[in-house]
């Protein structure tokens, strides 16, 4: 699983609605640091709000029909993980190497844009 993280493009996530069951899946772009992995999203999203009120996150590697797990994930607010992000998501993405659609420590400084962090089952 750790390989296919480290090579992948996207991933699916899905947080729990209120009854449990898993939300649609998204793709969102990532960086995995070989510990957690990280992601942004507003704060508005139905994503950000159940994950800040203690939802898991089920993730898939690839596709929805890719490796599947389940993880607790936190909202961060760290301008300086931002600024950590943007690079590799720059080596990662072409488009977010031209500066578009890539982290920004300023856009989480203002609260426009929160991390997720999901922290992987060992």
């Amino acid at each position: 699983m750790f390989e296919l993280l480290r090579s992948a493009k996207e991933i699916y996530v899905a947080t729990e609605r209120a009854d449990g069951t898993p939300g649609k899946a998204a793709p969102v772009w990532f960086m995995y640091d070989g510990e957690a992995i990280y992601f942004t999203t507003l704060p508005t999203t139905y994503k950000a709000k159940r994950i800040a009120r203690g939802s898991a996150l089920h993730v898939w590697i690839g596709s929805t029909g890719g490796p599947h797990f389940v993880a607790p994930a936190a909202i961060r607010r760290d301008p300086d993980l931002a600024a950590r992000m943007a690079p590799a998501y720059a080596k990662k993405y072409w488009i977010a190497w031209l500066g578009l659609f890539r982290p920004s420590p300023e856009r989480v400084r203002r609260g426009k844009t929160v991390i997720v962090e999901v922290r992987l089952p060992a």
